[in-house]
């Protein structure tokens, strides 16, 4: 009998040490599964996130915003992957979306629980051994026998052009950090952290001040595309200064305090944002954050607009058009069909506004390679041609830019032409000794053409370069790994790469070729689950149709690993 539960009430924070009473079911979050009576239904990581989140807060609506930010930190996800994890979720707890029992649809607004949550009784039915490795907040390993570190959900997902690697010989040697090239500071993201006065001339008072000057200039340094330079910088700068500037002063009368924030736009003078904090002496750190918090969000707004326009001057001279192509960038990189129609639309308007905009063209061909590569058209062969015609229009426009190197070698490896691909991708390195997505996709293309030891020192030097590498790298390096026979570096690599992003077929697929090359039959199979459940139509040879593997003894090793009778 299930009872659904009221308002929402201050609850004690749910503990992941032990399992939780949700309803009628004991949920454990280390296990990812669900247990009622005999009855026990595995979870993906993500589905036991959502019904955490649900849990703390039972009887309360969640917008779909809030669980896509807290699930997904910093990536970009659509609303069909949140939808795919609330209906795995009603699937495994018998729930339906007309007749909510547990998780309920607000129309246009969110999901909320709407049964009692609190720690079961008892404290799960594992051994005690398994017990005491639960210390993870979010989702881990599924399998019972295998246990890995949490994994840290990073948040940039893998975006043409988005950084840089170094490349300047033909060879797959890790780079050096003195290879590095020095970054070239961008003078309209620059900010002064001028010292905060002291306005009584005493010792305390100096060192309340030069401690909330150094604070400030540790959090806004932290803060992404922000340039924090100190007074001896900034003097020998050209020009003298930095773009923006913050001071203020600094007074403590007995047990209280009184702050003034500013910060100014030094370029005519012009005060963006000012605040006055009052509070008592014992709320200093609380101060500290909330100027930090406040200056981070009057800076976002500048730097964000300066930073558009720096990067556009180098594709486009049209603002409009940028802005649509970032659009569109965000949406191919959901990876989904109608993601995919939506960015083409995206990049054919941002074409409209500026003929002449080659990384538009360059996005635009790679929705086409995507049809043929998701089989997500008819005419797959079509759809192909159609790509790199795109592409070539893109090169034509401007040779001169990585990206759309990239673009043509990736085309290039969609037609298993791995030659032309690799001589694309040494060019766009040539063009850009750091373009970190060039290293990636050239470590893929070893594989597919039967070279995965190379493979490996080009993804590891990506991802040492790019520690916020999204899912993508990590697949790439599990798939070399796997075909090198290191089943263990392989599955860490896999899981990685499925937390970041646990709709891609193409990880759960070597997810278990791995799991069953290492006996492990039971989860296999749940990766096959896992697959079927993204493409109810998956059958391995029709898959393969349009893989870029052209190495033949690699195709049968996955064949062979994912045979129903090994």
């Amino acid at each position: 009998m299930i009872t659904h539960a009221g308002p929402a009430t201050p609850h004690a924070p749910l503990s992941v040490d032990a399992s939780i009473r949700i309803g009628d079911w004991d949920l454990d979050p280390v296990l990812n599964q669900l247990r009622s009576g005999d009855r026990i239904k595995r979870l993906e990581p993500k589905a036991v996130a959502v019904l955490l989140e649900l849990a703390r807060s039972p009887g309360t609506v969640l917008t779909r915003e809030t669980l896509i930010e807290r699930i997904w930190p910093g990536l970009i996800v659509s609303d069909d992957v949140l939808t795919q994890v609330i209906t795995k979720l009603r699937r495994a707890l018998g729930d339906s979306a007309r007749a909510a029992s547990y998780v309920e649809t607000i129309p246009k607004r969110g999901y909320r629980l709407l049964v009692p949550v609190g720690q079961s009784a008892t404290g799960g039915q594992e051994p005690a051994a398994e017990s005491s490795a639960r210390t993870m907040p979010g989702p881990v390993a599924r399998s019972r026998r295998l246990h890995f570190p949490a994994l840290t959900a990073i948040a940039i997902v893998l975006s043409i052009g988005s950084a840089y690697v170094w490349l300047s010989h033909p060879t797959t040697r890790d780079i050096e950090l003195e290879d590095l090239p020095l970054v070239e500071i961008d003078p309209g993201a620059t900010v002064q952290i001028e010292p905060f006065r002291a306005l009584i001339d005493e010792q305390p008072q100096e060192d309340l001040a030069r401690g909330l000057t150094a604070d400030l200039r540790t959090d806004l340094g932290r803060v992404d595309g922000l340039w924090v330079l100190s007074g001896d910088i900034s003097a020998e700068r050209p020009g003298g200064t930095a773009r923006y500037s913050v001071n203020g002063s600094v007074q403590r009368n007995a047990d209280h305090m009184q702050v003034h924030a500013r910060l100014i736009d030094t370029r005519n003078g012009v005060q963006i944002w000012a605040q006055r904090y009052d509070r008592p002496i014992t709320d200093l750190f609380e101060v500290q954050g909330e100027i930090s918090a406040d200056l981070t969000r009057a800076l976002s707004r500048e730097v964000s607009a300066a930073e558009l326009r720096r990067q556009a001057r180098h594709y486009t001279r049209n603002l409009e058009a940028y802005a649509l192509f970032q659009r569109a960038q965000a949406n191919l990189l959901v990876r989904g069909r109608d993601a995919n129609e939506r960015a083409r639309a995206l990049y054919r308007r941002a074409i409209e506004l500026d003929p002449n905009f080659a990384r538009a063209y360059a996005g635009l061909a790679l929705t086409f390679a995507a049809d043929f590569r998701n089989q997500w058209v008819t005419d797959s062969a079509a759809a192909l041609e159609q790509a790199q015609l795109t592409a070539r229009t893109a090169a034509g426009i401007d040779p001169e830019i990585a990206e759309v190197d990239w673009v043509i070698a990736y085309v290039h490896a969609q037609r298993r032409e791995h030659t032309d691909a690799v001589a694309r991708l040494r060019h766009a390195l040539e063009l850009h000794r750091s373009f970190a997505d060039g290293y990636a996709l050239l470590g893929g293309v070893e594989t597919y053409r039967g070279r995965p030891q190379r493979s490996i020192s080009l993804l590891r030097t990506a991802i040492r370069l790019r520690p916020d590498a999204g899912y993508l790298y990590y697949v790439l390096l599990g798939r070399a790994y796997f075909f090198l026979g290191n089943l263990e570096q392989a599955a860490i690599n896999l899981r990685q790469a499925l937390a970041r992003n646990s709709q891609n077929v193409e990880a759960h697929v070597y997810l278990a070729a791995v799991l069953n090359e290492q006996g492990d039959a039971e989860d296999a199979a749940w990766e096959l689950e896992e697959i079927r459940e993204l493409d109810p139509d998956f059958a391995l040879e029709r898959w393969l149709r349009t893989y870029p593997m052209t190495d033949k003894n690699q195709l049968q090793r996955l064949r062979d690993s994912l045979s129903p009778g090994r």
